[in-house]
Parts: structure tokens; sequence; C-alpha cells
């Protein structure tokens, strides 16, 4: 090689670097995988269904399944376990059902809501951390759920799901699965969700292939698209909050003091938290913004949940509508602004359950009244600012205009007395909230009421921003008409500072490594609460923890599709590092052509479609195919590389005699006319 051409070279090779460095970060990308086996704890579908010797106990069949799942969620008025129909998809088990795709339509499941206290270790946060796919055509589920330990979604396949075998559940191959889940986590097409039974015409044909199941059209159609797709969104945000909470966060103060904002969040009925404080902007916001410039300078990117929506009947299809083509990202946060900073929070948040917070707040109530509560009052006058014969509204305040003390007030009276109470609005000094509360107890006096309050959604007392509980609220009246001018006044109980100490102890801990959830690992709500429990000098969570699953998966039923590798000769040697991460187990779906002994004869019924699959590198039709290998694991540059040219050039000299090569790759529809690649047996 010449000088010259050498330091051309050299020259490109550092422009593409500085292309690199200068590009933003993926929180999540396909190119870093991972093992498909967690590298430590276990999948939210392991913990709900592997017994104490690390059996498997699967409900079947699958309406079982959904019992079980729906005794695990309290979603109110509304089912937890969101369903959707999908007859015919784009996932691997597509053509498991053909030609019946209605007879045997494809499950999605996903559950909505707040664990119920009676389900045992289903007290973990389940929400938009499970999700099932179940195909009866092929006897098989497919799981995608959480593993706390690890922060991660686990990728698995449930194999024999049948009344008469046992079901065998192996890890999914992560890089395959990545290839289309390019943000590590579950995806959902985006609306209106014509694949799924809310298309009026996939529930008319599934009514019909099915009346006995579906009575009628209204009552195949569902709503349950939409709620999938946003607890779906909801899943992608995991990845970005512990990513910012393990490297954004570089220190114990740091995370002791987001947990305290989760806390306080959490506590203050997911109203607010206290940003505006010193803890809070100078060991988060300051510290997160420093590490940001240094890890991320050019930003992250959030990967997409969402794929293009696809109509099953459409005559033509598009190239955006496979999954496997790149996506844009979700979002792209060049900066670690006061929106993401707070995101954070509430994606945090997320991790604890109402149970625990109930449990928190009844602790800080009683702790608080046994060491004498620092209490802070509050004062203002009341007018009447209407009056009927059955209510009287009042409007309190302390004259000050933007920051004082505001309520509305109103009492149901009659004969000639106040009956009942209810607080229309609150705002406290300090606390930029208009809180929403509930009257939860109500004492009558002789010239007033004394009312105790609890928070609007239930179950907790009323706290603002900063952990604080609204102790009481006290109406006094100069004469039982309201005629007169009336006084208000507010009692706040500064309880919160049992949690700052407990913090403070967990920091002073940490420099031992004598506690866990301050620690570098991802935000795990057993460390959280295990650490609640030893700073607060209490046992509030000894019997709450969602036990580590049994054998940390040392029983699982796992198949390495490499097991059934051969190394192929000469050119099918190329093939190995591009296809063998997908095409090396012995599958139909996808076609497993470096599998076994007769690799070679696989690869050369498979050249065509292989063929057509690297040549859409060369084009960006419309209605082209998806390139193969997935644009999401390799970069774009390969396609004008060596190895490229030298692997298009090996698999066209494959091709039977008969075949012409085509000059670019084929459209969708001329593609799927090719001979298949395997067929069964």
């Amino acid at each position: 090689m010449s000088k010259p051409t050498g330091a051309l070279i050299a020259a490109l090779a550092l422009l593409y670097c500085q292309m690199l460095a200068a590009a933003p970060e993926w929180v999540a990308h396909a190119s870093a995988a991972g093992p498909d086996l967690p590298p430590i704890g276990a999948s939210r579908f392991d913990q709900l269904f592997q017994d104490g010797a690390g059996h498997y106990r699967i409900p079947y069949p699958f309406d079982d399944l959904l019992a079980r799942l729906e005794s695990s969620v309290d979603n109110g008025k509304h089912s937890g376990v969101r369903q959707v129909f999908i007859p015919i998809g784009r996932s691997l088990q597509r053509n498991a059902q053909a030609p019946d795709f209605f007879h045997f339509p494809r499950a999605v499941v996903a559950l909505q809501g707040e664990p119920r206290a009676d389900s045992g270790p289903g007290t973990e946060v389940l929400e938009y951390r499970l999700f099932i796919a179940h195909q009866p055509g092929s006897d098989s589920l497919e799981v995608i759920s959480y593993n706390d330990a690890a922060g991660r979604f686990e990728f698995q396949v449930v194999e024999d799901y049948r009344a008469d075998l046992q079901p065998r559940v192996r890890q999914a191959n992560r890089r395959m699965c990545l290839s289309c889940h390019q943000n590590a986590a579950p995806i959902f097409s985006r609306r209106p969700w014509s694949e799924t039974n809310f298309n009026v015409e996939v529930a008319r044909r599934l009514a019909s292939a099915l009346p006995r199941r579906f009575a009628s059209l209204i009552e195949s159609l569902s709503a349950d698209a939409g709620a999938i797709d946003i607890l779906a969104e909801r899943a992608n945000y995991l990845a970005a909050a512990q990513l910012i909470w393990q490297q954004g966060c570089s220190s114990r103060a740091c995370r002791a003091a987001a947990l305290r904002a989760v806390l306080q969040y959490r506590l203050s009925g997911n109203s607010s938290f206290a940003r505006e404080q010193a803890v809070y902007r100078d060991d988060y916001r300051a510290e997160l913004q420093r590490n940001w410039r240094l890890l991320w300078p050019d930003g992250l990117m959030l990967g997409n949940s969402r794929i293009a929506d696809r109509d099953p009947f459409a005559a033509r299809t598009t190239r955006l509508e496979d999954p496997l083509n790149l996506r844009p990202a979700h979002a792209h946060w060049p900066e670690v602004d006061a929106i993401v900073a707070d995101g954070i929070i509430f994606r945090l948040a997320g991790f604890l359950t109402r149970a625990d917070i109930e449990r928190i707040d009844g602790y800080l109530q009683q702790a608080g009244r046994r060491s004498g509560n620092v209490t802070r009052t509050f004062e203002g006058r009341c007018r009447l600012a209407h009056a009927s014969d059955s209510t009287r509204l009042l409007e309190c305040s302390d004259g000050r205009a933007m920051a004082g003390l505001k309520a509305t007030v109103e009492l149901d009276y009659s004969a000639g007395e106040v009956q009942s109470m209810q607080l229309l609005s609150l705002r406290v000094p300090g606390d930029p909230s208009i809180l929403q509360a509930q009257v939860s107890r109500l004492a009558r006096r002789a010239d007033g009421l004394q009312a105790e309050l609890m928070n609007s959604q239930g179950g907790i007392s009323m706290r603002l921003a900063t952990g604080d509980r609204v102790a009481r609220l006290e109406l006094h009246w100069s004469d039982p008409g309201l005629r007169a001018e009336n006084r208000l006044r507010l009692t706040l109980a500064a309880e919160f500072k049992l949690i700052d100490d407990a913090l403070t102890a967990l920091r002073r801990d940490q420099a031992y490594a004598n506690s866990d959830s301050l620690s570098a690992e991802p935000f795990r709500r057993n460390a959280v609460l295990a650490d609640l429990d030893r700073g607060l000098e209490t046992m509030l969570f000894a019997d709450h923890a969602y036990p580590a699953a049994p054998g940390n998966h040392t029983t699982l039923s796992v198949t390495n599709d490499k097991h059934n590798e051969t190394q192929p000769d000469g050119d099918l040697a190329l093939l190995r590092p591009y296809c063998g991460g997908c095409h090396a187990g012995d599958t139909l779906q996808p076609p497993g052509f470096l599998a076994g002994d007769e690799a070679r004869k696989r690869v050369r019924q498979c050249a065509p479609r292989i063929l057509a699959r690297l040549l859409a590198w060369q084009t960006t039709e419309d209605d082209a195919i998806a390139p193969m290998p997935p644009p999401a694991t390799i970069d774009a540059a390969w396609a004008q590389s060596e190895h490229y040219s030298r692997l298009v050039n090996a698999v066209t000299n494959l091709l039977p005699q008969s075949a012409n090569p085509p000059a670019v790759s084929p459209g969708a529809a001329q593609y799927h006319q090719l001979a298949p690649c395997l067929t069964p047996g």
C-alpha cells in the first residue's frame, strides 16, 4: 500500500470514528443484546410460575392462565388482563396456524393495575412488566417479562403448552428478538392497530369463524389494543430509567436524592415532589447534568416501541411495515433538562406498589405521633361565596395572591347546622400544587368543624410535595348560619423527616457496603424496601418482599441452538458471522439453513431468498423487502464493504442453474412467490 493511500484510509477511518462519536447513544440497542440467559435474577414469568423446586406450573388451557393473571392485579372497574387477537400478524409464529388464521388466532395480553393485596408473590409490580402471546397453532407461548435484578426484559418461549405434555420453557435467541424488538422491550403497532380485532373486518371474521366464542361482532371487537399500546410504551421507558439511575447518578448522594423524590411523589398520591428543594437540585439534578456531559455529550436516544400499522387485507405492503427495518428514535434527549430529570423520578416511582406506600404512610403517622410531631399551622379567613337551602360555599385565603393559603370548602347545610363537608381545592404555602383531598373523619364542635384529610385517590393521608402530612383542617365560625366572617386553620405534621433521617443513615452505611438500594445496581423494589426497613428501624416489609426465583435458572430447559451448528467450509463460511446468530438453529422460522450436517444443501435451497435479502441493502423502494442481516444489528456502511460484495458473489454462485439472479432485490410480493426456504420434515 502506498503512503498516500494509507494516509487516505487513516483519514477516512478517523472521520468515521468522529462521526460515530458525535452520534447520540442509544439507551438500548440490538448490537448490544447481551446474553440469552439472564446474568442475574429471574423474570416476572419465572417468579409467578416456578415452584420451590424450579419446576414450572403454568395453568392450562390459556383461559385458566388468564384467570390466574387476573387474580394477581386490581384494575378497578376494568379487567387487569388486556387482550387482543392478531390472526394475521408479523411474529415468527405468523404461519403456525395457516391457513386457518381465524380459527386459531394469536392472542397477545398485557397486565394493567396494582397488585392485589392477597395475590402472594404478585405483590411485585406486574403492570407493563409481563406480556404474553399465545399461539394455539403451535402450542406455544412467547413471553416478554421484566427482570428487576438484571434491569432488563427477558425473552422466553414456552413450548409443548398442551394438556397432555409438560411445558418446556427456554430463553429465546435474544439477538434475534432484538432484530425487531430494537428497544429491548415489548413492541406494538401504531393506531389504528389494523392487525388486531380493533379492526372491524378482523373482528367480523373472528366472529364468523368462532361463533361459540364470539356471539357477535361487538363481542369480538376490543378497545384493549389502545391499552396495550400505552403499556408497551411505558415499558419502553424502564431501560432509560435504569441507565440514568445507574450511570447518570454516579454517587450514593445522587441516588438517595432520587429515591427521596420517588417517595415524596408516591406519598403525595402521584401528585408532586419537592423539585425546588436543595437536595433535589444540588444532589440529583446537578450531578446528573455533570455526568450527562461526560457520558452522553451528544445525548441519548430512546428506542421506539411502536412499529408501523399494517392492514392484513391490503393488496400491497410497504417496506416500513416490516419490523426488521430500522425505526426512528421514540425520543432524543440532547441534554438532561427538567422534563427528563423529573421523568426518571416518575418511572422509578412505578416500581413501588400502592400497598408499599400505604404501609409507609401508616408508619410515618404512628411514628410521628409517638415522637411528638413538629407541626406548622397556617390560617386564613373565609367568606361566604354562595348559599342555598342545602349548601354553603366558602372561599378561604390568607390574603396573599400567589403563594398563600387558599381553600374552597363546600358544606352540606340543613336543619340549621352543617351535616358534612367537602374540600373542593386546597393550596398550601410553599407547595405549588392544587391539592385534591377527601374528608376521612369529621368532628363537629359548637364553633365549627375539625376534619382529617386523605388523598383523593384513597388509601393514604393527604401529603404535600415535601412529604409532610396535612394533619387536620379546622373551620371556625361566629354563628351557625355562616353569615359572618369565618376562619380556617391548617396544621401540617413534618413527618417526612423520618424518611430523611433513614436516607442519611443509608448513605452513611453505603460507605461500608452495608446496604444495597443506593448501589450502582439497577433500581429494585426489594432492595429499597429492605433498606427502608433498616433505616426506619421497623419491620414494615419483612413479609412483603418478593422472594428470589428458585434455582436461579439452573432448572430451565434451555435450548442452545448453537449445539446444532456445524462449521461450513469454503464460501459458506462467509455466512456464519452475518447469518449464524439467527439461522444456525434447527428451526423453520427463522429458517435454520446453517444447522446440521446438510447446511450446504439447505443454503443452496435457500439461496434465492438469501440473495434477495442481501440485495435489499441496495434499494430503498417502498415495496422492497427488509434487508438481511437486520439493519438494527449491523452498521449500514457494511453494504459498501468488501465483505458484503464477497457474500453476494458467494450466494449468487450457489443459485440453482435455472435461477436468474436479480439485479436488485424484488418487491415483497415477488419475494413471497419464491420457493419456501425450508419445509416441514
